[in-house]
């Protein structure tokens, strides 16, 4: 999100100030770019991933004098205040709801069928004054099954993508006091090939309450998620121009084919893998009294905590056995990023009416 437009050089110098139930809430990337940099934009993974948009009572945007007013320089690139949702009513209600969808490619680049690229290779070649194809052109020199075709497109990137997401809560109160269970679990499939996928499990758990003289409140919220994500280290996108005449990615007894070593096969770089768990915990509570009709006193307080542990393996496998790695070269980054922060906001508050107005 971005209110003000850019008035920084830097990349989190233009974000606005979030504030949950609240409690400000860093916003800033919680990931090691040089393990994530080659997976997500700008290798960014945002803490607001740990929030459920199913506990999402509003979104409320401040700009201008209304943010700095309010929450000082640090509202200069404007404020997003969230607030999740709370217990209504007395009588207690469930309500619960699961969806599955399916995802695939939209639309698929029209490449050339084995005919046509052999065609294209030795048109390439003759254009060159080339009569004998070198030894290491395996497409069209023999060494490779010229009756042989694969959509490489539809191995790599055809896998249909389920996402699942079921969503549980209970609420109810009895006379001055309210409270909201939720629960949540989100499982997302990748389109490509191998079994990656991202998952998230959210609780909240928000109560308020009011004393029968209506002079003690209080109000409190506790959100925590957990976070894991597992994908290749490797986009196998780029790999869809291979030759359509290419070998099987699999021998007959299931291990990988290296084709007598003239083919690198791409599925070898699945070997090299991200993994990331995020751990986010972040509760408040409110606490008011009326000392009389005009005074009234209240403290906030909040925490939040934050963690991710990342690692990223690249073992001597992703090679071909022929360049005669070893395990020497393999290698295991782990990044353990952490996160808290507290806040405790004091207020006095003094309300007067006069005929010509309140004060």
């Amino acid at each position: 999100i971005q209110i003000r437009g850019r008035n920084s050089l830097r990349t989190e110098g233009n974000a606005p100030l979030y504030i949950v139930d609240g409690v400000p809430y860093a916003s800033q990337s919680i990931s090691d770019q040089s393990l994530s940099g080659l997976l997500f934009s700008s290798g960014n993974v945002s803490p607001l991933n740990s929030i459920n948009p199913n506990d999402i009572e509003s979104i409320e945007v401040l700009k201008d004098a209304d943010a700095t007013a309010i929450y000082g320089s640090r509202g200069s690139n404007g404020v997003v205040l969230i607030t999740t949702k709370m217990g209504k009513g007395d009588k207690t209600s469930f309500s619960i709801q699961s969806t599955t969808s399916v995802s695939t490619v939209a639309r698929s680049i029209d490449l050339l069928n084995t005919d046509e690229y052999l065609q294209m290779r030795r048109d390439a070649f003759a254009n060159d004054g080339v009569t004998q194809y070198p030894a290491n052109a395996y497409d069209v020199n023999g060494t490779w099954d010229e009756n042989k075709y694969t959509n490489w497109q539809k191995e790599f990137i055809g896998k249909q993508a389920v996402s699942q997401n079921t969503q549980f809560s209970v609420s109810g109160g009895s006379g001055k006091t309210n409270y909201l269970f939720s629960a949540g679990h989100r499982k997302d499939e990748t389109a490509f090939y191998g079994d990656f996928g991202y998952t998230r499990t959210n609780f909240l758990l928000s109560t308020n309450h009011t004393s029968k003289n209506d002079r003690f409140s209080w109000q409190s919220t506790i959100l925590k998620s957990s976070q894991k994500n597992h994908l290749m280290a490797t986009d196998l996108s780029g790999k869809i121009y291979l030759a359509p005449n290419a070998p099987a990615l699999f021998q007959e007894d299931g291990k990988l084919n290296w084709e007598n070593n003239t083919f690198d096969n791409p599925l070898a770089a699945l070997d090299s893998q991200y993994f990331s768990e995020i751990e986010n915990f972040s509760a408040h509570i409110t606490l008011a009294y009326k000392l009389n009709k005009n005074l009234s006193l209240s403290i906030r307080t909040g925490l939040t905590e934050m963690q991710n542990e990342e690692f990223k393996t690249i073992p001597n496998t992703i090679m071909n056995p022929a360049y005669g790695y070893t395990s020497a070269v393999s290698s295991n980054t782990t990044s353990v990023f952490n996160r808290s922060g507290w806040i405790a906001e004091p207020k006095l508050n003094w309300n007067f009416n006069t005929e010509n107005g309140r004060w």
